[in-house]
């Protein structure tokens, strides 16, 4: 394929892809310790690149499975080999891959194209939401998750429910308690 002959960069901006590599390995020490996830000595590296191709990634695993999985063991084989340059021996240290793309996103939240998160507020960082928490002419119904405020995935689903708990026992003069 023409596109194996162009450095990884050049690929990655053709198809979208902002590369934002996180390495905190001390920090994933801690919290996956913490969480009873990570053994002594052990820790978790996650890197994350963005994508506005998904349905790239939709289509191709539901066109064709063999390819999908093997695009992303190269994608995970390339990427491995860049921390590799950066640091020495990095390849030696896994014991275990785990790759997602929108594609698993996707199977598995059915959300749109794959996304990982909600809304972004464009230019307007402190826009409301377009999705209110309260639906008119639905009675004690409340919206909550990661499309009902900007930014979205688990922290923002947390935060939103946490609203809605509120607005619910303000609505019936209710102390809003949170108990340990």
């Amino acid at each position: 394929m023409e596109h194996t002959r162009q450095p990884f960069w050049k690929r990655a901006l053709k198809c979208g892809i902002s590369l934002f590599v996180f390495i905190f390995c001390e920090m994933w020490k801690m919290l996956a310790r913490a969480l009873g996830q990570t053994p002594e000595g052990k820790c978790v590296v996650t890197v994350k690149f963005y994508s506005k191709n998904g349905d790239y990634w939709i289509g191709l695993r539901r066109s064709d499975p063999e390819e999908y999985k093997r695009q992303k063991t190269a994608f995970a084989e390339e990427i491995i080999g860049i921390l590799e340059e950066k640091f020495s021996g990095f390849r030696d240290t896994i014991e275990e891959t785990d790759i997602a793309t929108p594609a698993t996103y996707h199977r598995y939240t059915n959300n749109w194209q794959g996304s990982t998160q909600g809304w972004l507020p464009g230019k307007n960082l402190i826009a409301p939401s377009p999705v209110d928490a309260i639906i008119p002419g639905l009675q004690d119904f409340y919206l909550a998750g990661q499309w009902t405020q900007p930014g979205g995935g688990l922290p923002m689903s947390i935060k939103s429910a946490r609203t809605v708990a509120q607005m619910i026992c303000y609505k019936y003069h209710k102390p809003f308690v949170v108990s340990k």
